[in-house]
């Protein structure tokens, strides 16, 4: 009767294991692998919801981690959105002008959608002054800088100036805009 006992203490010990097993597997890392194949699935510009139905701890976690991919999915659009209405404003400002009499082609390629790298030129009958300008950063606040000097250099007049005068007013008008917010 022992060994009969032992028998059947070690066969319930045995079920039980693959019982509670398998009840992890269902209640737990099965919804979670599905987030984890959402996560996974998900790209820059949109995270994938996870679907799942239960009402318990797993469930409740679940639904929370949807909700935060709505927020999550909105802020992004906008956000894409913007920086891809910048990329066109930043497009019109890039020189697309020919210059007459010369033979070229420019190849301007942001490493972001918006770039930190800017070119113009400015010519009069005998003179042509080129400007690329190679603003510190990517994406967003390169852009910003970028358009800041392009400002500042449309404001110089680049026929009268020497490159080291044109360079050391740039950087004197750079430095008084970012200085005011430090006050």
């Amino acid at each position: 009767t022992i060994i009969s006992t032992l028998v059947l203490v070690s066969i319930l010990l045995v079920t039980n294991i693959f019982a509670a097993v398998l009840a992890l597997r269902l209640s737990v890392i099965r919804p979670l692998s599905k987030v984890e194949e959402a996560v996974t699935q998900s790209d820059d510009k949109k995270m994938e919801k996870v679907a799942w139905a239960s009402e318990d701890e797993i469930g409740s976690v679940i639904k929370s981690y949807n909700s935060m991919v709505d927020v999550v999915n909105e802020s992004r659009t906008v956000m894409f959105d913007s920086i891809e209405f910048a990329s066109l404003i930043q497009n019109s400002i890039v020189h697309s002008e020919p210059i007459e009499g010369w033979d070229y082609d420019v190849v301007w390629k942001p490493r972001d959608i918006v770039s930190g790298d800017l070119y113009f030129w400015a010519e009069t009958e005998d003179e042509l002054v080129l400007v690329v300008v190679d603003c510190t950063g990517h994406g967003v606040p390169g852009s910003i800088l970028s358009a800041i000097s392009r400002t500042i250099f449309s404001n110089i007049d680049l026929f009268k100036c020497k490159p080291g005068e044109i360079l050391t007013e740039v950087n004197k008008k750079v430095l008084e805009l970012f200085s005011k917010g430090n006050d």
